[in-house]
C-alpha cells in the first residue's frame, strides 16, 4: 500500500500549510502539494505523502467525505505521484506546494 493519497474537492483558498494541518493528526506529513495549471492557475485537488501507509490509510479514513470550507472533500491512494512533485515548483511541472485545513460535519479543523 502506498503512502500517497490524493486530496480532491480543495477549495480555492486551500494552502499547503492547511492541507499539512489536516493530515498531521493522523501521522507524520512528509510533503504537500496543491496542484496548479502552468499559466491558468488553481486545480481543486493535491497530494500528501505521509511517513507509513498505515498513516495514509487513517488520513483517508479520517479525512474522506469531511467540508472543507463549502467543499467536500474526497480522499483516495495515490497509485504513483505526478513527476516533479516532491520538489518545489518552478511554474513548469504543474504543481506547487501548498496547504490545507480540515472542516467535517460543521466542525472546522486547521
Amino acid at each position: 500500500m502506498s503512502n500517497i493519497f490524493f486530496v480532491d474537492g480543495l477549495p480555492r483558498n486551500v494552502t499547503p500549510a492547511r492541507l499539512q494541518a489536516v493530515a498531521a493528526p493522523f501521522g507524520t506529513v512528509i510533503a504537500v502539494v496543491i496542484a496548479r495549471r502552468p499559466h491558468s492557475g488553481f486545480l481543486p485537488f493535491g497530494l500528501v505523502s505521509m511517513a507509513a501507509a498505515e498513516e495514509a490509510r487513517a488520513a483517508i479514513e479520517g479525512l474522506n467525505g469531511t467540508r472543507m470550507d463549502a467543499h467536500v472533500v474526497r480522499a483516495d491512494l495515490s497509485l504513483s505521484p505526478p513527476f516533479g512533485w516532491m520538489t518545489e515548483s518552478d511554474g513548469n511541472d504543474g504543481v506547487q506546494d501548498d496547504d490545507v485545513t480540515r472542516q467535517s460535519g460543521n466542525r472546522m479543523v486547521g
